[in-house]
This record gives C-alpha cells, sequence and structure tokens, in this order.
C-alpha cells in the first residue's frame, strides 16, 4: 500500500489553494450541500483539510462530492491521506471508508464517468481492489463487512461493470 500512497502524494493535491469562487458551480443543484462546500474549503489548503479530518474526524464527505472537478482530486488527496493512516490504525474508521467509496461512486454516476485523470482513476481503482484484500490479512473484519465492501464494489462497477 506504500507504493499507492506514493502515487496519491505525487497524483493529488497539486495547484494553489483555491478561491472560494472556483470550488463550485452554482447551476441550482445540490445547493445545501455547495453552500456548505463553499464555508467549509474556502481558503483551506488540502493539508488543513487532513489537519481537520485528523482532529475532528473527516468533513463532510458530501460537501467534498459537489466540488468542480479539479477540486476534487485537489482536496481528495486530504481524504487519501486519511483513509491510508485510518486503514492502518487498530481501529480503523469503517464509515469513512464506505462513505468515501460511496461519494467516488456517487461522481461516477453525477459525470457519467470518472471525473478523475485516468492516472489517478487507475490508483483509486487499485486502492479499491487492494483494500479488502490487505484488511483480510490484518484481520480488520470492520473493513471486510458487507456494507463497506459493497460501497468499494458498486464504485469499481459504475467504472467498469467487469471489475
Amino acid at each position: 500500500m506504500q507504493q499507492l500512497l506514493n502515487e496519491v502524494r505525487t497524483l493529488f493535491g497539486s495547484g494553489p489553494v483555491p478561491g472560494a469562487e472556483a470550488l463550485v458551480d452554482w447551476d441550482g443543484f445540490d445547493l445545501l450541500d455547495k453552500e456548505t462546500a463553499v464555508r467549509f474549503f474556502a481558503g483551506k489548503s488540502w493539508e488543513a483539510v487532513l489537519e481537520h479530518d485528523r482532529g475532528h474526524g473527516p468533513c463532510e464527505l458530501e460537501a467534498w462530492s459537489v466540488l468542480r472537478a479539479p477540486l476534487l482530486s485537489y482536496y481528495g488527496r486530504a481524504h487519501l491521506e486519511y483513509l491510508f493512516e485510518t486503514t492502518a490504525s487498530d481501529s480503523p474508521d469503517d464509515g469513512f471508508v464506505s462513505q468515501l467509496f460511496h461519494q467516488l461512486y456517487q461522481q461516477v454516476h453525477r459525470h457519467k464517468k470518472s471525473p478523475f485523470t485516468a492516472a489517478q482513476t487507475s490508483v483509486l481503482v487499485r486502492i479499491a481492489l487492494q483494500l479488502p484484500v490487505q484488511s483480510t490479512a490484518q484481520g480488520m473484519d470492520c473493513l471486510t463487512d458487507d456494507f463497506v465492501v459493497s460501497q468499494i464494489q458498486g464504485y469499481l462497477q459504475a467504472l467498469d461493470p467487469r471489475l
């Protein structure tokens, strides 16, 4: 998994901190989530979001999911770093893992494809495929429960029904 984390660090989170006006498209959809997203993410770097996740629990992933596509990968870095941290801990946050993959599924559904680059999507797929294997090997039953695995499988099948 260390190799995947290194790829995440290379492919996600690059660029300057976006301004509030760049965060969302005000298209009349998901207005409450977009307002929440602007309040939460405005002026924050992905590092600040990761620190928030570490100190207060993960921010609302629904708010992250309504960001413009390029910003999904910028702030996605925080969520992916937290994913690696929590799945390596003695008490992983299975609710976060499940919700993260649910929101990734929602992105594919919303955009009719992955909103991430091909390289980013490849890393996400490999994480999704490796996570249950690693969790089983480490005896982390909470990460192999049906509600976590079903969200991971839903994401993978939305990308490619053969997965």
